[in-house]
């Protein structure tokens, strides 16, 4: 068998009661495993528990039996200190090589140790002993992503999961992302390809959207062209946005396009054709997570923030940002069709900021 970290799942059952779900395929098409789950500390997982591998079932129709297998047999015992769960697998499978190997869960009940806080981080250790074959151990670092969201993101793929597990998405207040983005971009493996528009030119004067900035220009500059940052930004004349705001955005995008930021612009009726609303803002990290920022155009109390976890939706929302990337104009035609122009006072501002940026992302290691 092979266990799926990613496909980990905990939630809410009802009360007190939580469940945990361990996703694996069968390897084989003959396998038998006892399987030992040791939980984390704060985890106590509940006796008596009558419960049965999910998985496919058996179809039997005109042509016989299905190709929809395996066929799981359990027995599952609770050692008294509530930390240890034993279990027996049987598995059958009937599909051929060239199939793709269905998927079955476990479920084990269990409780909080302090059922009124939700630990911000949980070690789970599986063993897999198989028969005549060496034995199997697999520790799952699980990450309670309200509190755990960087090192979440910046932990490996291959052991890592998040809960609690309900949703496919989770949701934040603006603020606690933007303060957490310096800290994402700083990751080894993560640079940013996102949506901006005139109302967040406050946060890139702040120490924290500085930090952003350098962050994303230090790994530039060390990483090459792979971890260019992309901004694909609105065009300030199709916001309702008053003038000093209009010319402090377009000044802060000749800074970052100045440091190396590939800063593309858009219009108001490409990002709603292509992201399906006027008021949603994207942005992906790497292969790491993406946001979308709803509220784009309102102050920052009246938005919220979904981040998506789950290959399948950054998948999605990299395609949508790409297919807005086409539609936009670089930077140097779009000063030109807009005829933006900066005063002395202003480019000399500019200049200033630039070099401040680029010093600090040359001094930082």
């Amino acid at each position: 068998m092979r266990v799926l970290p990613s496909h980990t799942r905990i939630y809410h059952v009802r009360g007190s009661t939580w469940s945990l779900d361990i996703v694996w395929q069968p390897t084989f098409p003959l396998t038998f495993n006892r399987v030992r789950l040791m939980l984390d500390r704060s985890m106590i997982a509940l006796p008596s528990q009558s419960q049965e591998s999910r998985g496919s079932s058996i179809g039997i129709g005109l042509t016989g039996i299905t190709a929809e297998l395996p066929i799981n047999k359990t027995d599952l015992v609770v050692w008294e200190n509530g930390k240890i769960v034993e279990f027996r697998l049987y598995e059958i499978s009937t599909r051929s090589s060239e199939s793709r190997p269905t998927k079955a869960a476990k479920t084990i009940l269990f409780e909080w140790v302090d059922p009124a806080t939700l630990p911000k981080r949980i070690d789970i250790v599986i063993e897999v002993n198989r028969l005549l074959r060496s034995k199997q151990t697999l520790a799952l670092v699980g990450y309670n992503i309200q509190d755990s969201l960087i090192e979440f993101v910046g932990a490996r793929s291959d052991t890592r999961f998040h809960f609690p597990s309900d949703e496919a998405v989770v949701r934040f207040e603006p603020s606690v992302i933007y303060e957490q983005t310096p800290l994402l971009q700083g990751l080894k493996t993560t640079t940013v390809w996102g949506v901006s528009g005139p109302h967040e030119v406050w946060f890139w004067r702040t120490d924290g959207g500085t930090r952003y900035l350098v962050e994303q220009i230090r790994k530039l500059k060390s990483k090459g062209w792979l971890y260019e940052p992309i901004r694909v930004s609105l065009c300030p004349y199709d916001s309702q946005v008053d003038a000093k705001t209009r010319r402090a955005f377009l000044a802060e995008m000749e800074v970052q396009h100045g440091c190396g930021v590939n800063v593309r612009m858009t219009d108001q009726k490409s990002l709603e054709e292509i992201v399906g609303t006027s008021d949603l803002a994207i942005a992906v990290f790497g292969d790491a997570l993406g946001l979308m920022y709803h509220g784009f155009h309102k102050a920052i109390d009246e938005g919220y923030v979904l981040v998506a976890l789950d290959q399948a939706r950054l998948h999605e929302l990299r395609e949508r940002f790409s297919d807005l990337y086409n539609a936009s104009s670089e930077w140097e035609r779009y000063k030109r069709t807009k005829s933006v122009t900066f005063s002395n006072r202003a480019t000399q501002a500019i200049v200033s900021r630039r070099e401040r940026i680029l010093n600090l992302a040359s001094n930082v290691a």
